[in-house]
């Protein structure tokens, strides 16, 4: 099972771009003054670059036809859009945070989980790969906008690079968090007592133990869905409409051009931005799966609460909770259910825009 030390190599590559002024612990996050003014300067930085950014767009210094060029001052506003939001949300739902982390300390303690626990080296090296190949990727992107971008080609590569990689680091701290509440999910299902298995230490656990600790995890992501909904909304449709406008793009204007860098360049930020969105469902989709998973398990033939009939009758209370709670992740207060099918929903949604944009232009 993970820990919230194994996993921070995520939160340091977010807070190098300004993305959590956290100091992290091996269950908790704590707000700094280093790493408040540390953002703050990011935060400053990035209001600079948006307004610039979309003063040459409105300059006129980008040409294309007005499709497009909407199309692109609406995706730049909602890159930097999105970095704010969650840098400000971030500071503003901290203890709420700190909150949900105290409930999964208090699932280990529960469970006896973690007691003379060494470090998961290897995946802090997983997590250290991962940071050193996004932050890569977006070196190339940024080194093939430099070449292929006819003005300001400086200014766009970095742009580029550090607007796409602070978001990528918020994407997978989010991510981080939702696999501490999978792995506790799928610990406590483990826990449920076999009948096969008569000997069994996991014997002594009770259902009524298992409803408590479920209760606990599902509060614990329920606060952790809350400080990350507005969040998700923006990240889920900004790489939506980045995704849209750059295989606009690529239809109606670079095809015929001849413009390979340029079109290399749209291509990995399609890939980008398809490859953020499915890590957001994924990690939604299987961590309310793994959860929901859990009442289905504890009333299974397999588990020996459901060969004792007394010991059901007198816990209908808790089949009724398994049945009514059901984890949902979602963007908006509830607005979007956040799970697979949204990717279906999106597919569609942009194809649907992509014939109205081609018949408009």
């Amino acid at each position: 099972m993970v820990n919230l030390s194994d996993i921070k190599p995520l939160f340091y590559a977010a807070r190098f771009f300004g993305c959590a002024p956290h100091r992290v612990t091996d269950s908790d996050v704590l707000l700094t003054t280093s790493g408040l003014i540390y953002s703050g300067i990011w935060a400053l930085g990035f209001v600079c670059c948006c307004c610039y950014g979309l003063r040459l767009i409105c300059a006129g210094v980008y040409t294309g036809e007005r499709n497009m060029l909407a199309l692109t001052a609406v995706r730049t506003l909602l890159a930097y859009v999105c970095f704010l939001a969650d840098d400000a949300l971030t500071m503003r739902w901290n203890e709420r945070l700190r909150s949900a982390l105290l409930q999964l300390r208090n699932f280990d303690v529960a469970v006896s989980y973690g007691r003379k626990r060494s470090v998961n080296w290897k995946l802090r090296c997983c997590c250290w790969m991962l940071v050193g190949t996004i932050i890569a990727y977006w070196i190339g992107v940024g080194y093939v906008t430099y070449k292929c971008e006819m003005t300001n080609p400086l200014f766009n590569a970095i742009t580029y690079v550090i607007a796409n990689a602070a978001i990528s680091m918020q994407l997978i701290k989010f991510a981080g968090l939702l696999i501490l509440l999978r792995q506790r999910f799928r610990y406590l299902r483990e826990l449920l007592p076999l009948e096969a298995h008569p000997n069994s230490a996991r014997r002594a656990i009770q259902l009524q133990d298992i409803w408590w600790l479920h209760c606990s995890l599902a509060n614990a992501a329920e606060t952790i869905n809350s400080c990350y909904s507005l969040q998700l909304l923006l990240w889920i449709f900004t790489m939506w409409l980045n995704a849209l406008s750059r295989i606009y793009a690529m239809n109606e204007t670079l095809v015929d051009s001849g413009q390979f860098l340029l079109m290399l360049r749209e291509s990995l930020l399609v890939t980008a931005c398809i490859g953020n969105l499915m890590l957001i469902a994924l990690a939604c989709h299987y961590t309310a799966r793994e959860a929901n998973s859990v009442g289905r398990a504890a009333f299974a033939p397999q588990t020996s609460f459901s060969r004792k009939r007394s010991l059901l009758e007198h816990s209908l209370e808790v089949g009724v909770y398994f049945s009514l709670r059901q984890l949902h992740f979602s963007a908006a207060g509830g607005f979007i259910q956040v799970d697979l099918p949204l990717l279906l929903s999106i597919a569609g949604a942009m194809t649907t825009y992509l014939v109205v944009l081609h018949n408009n232009s």
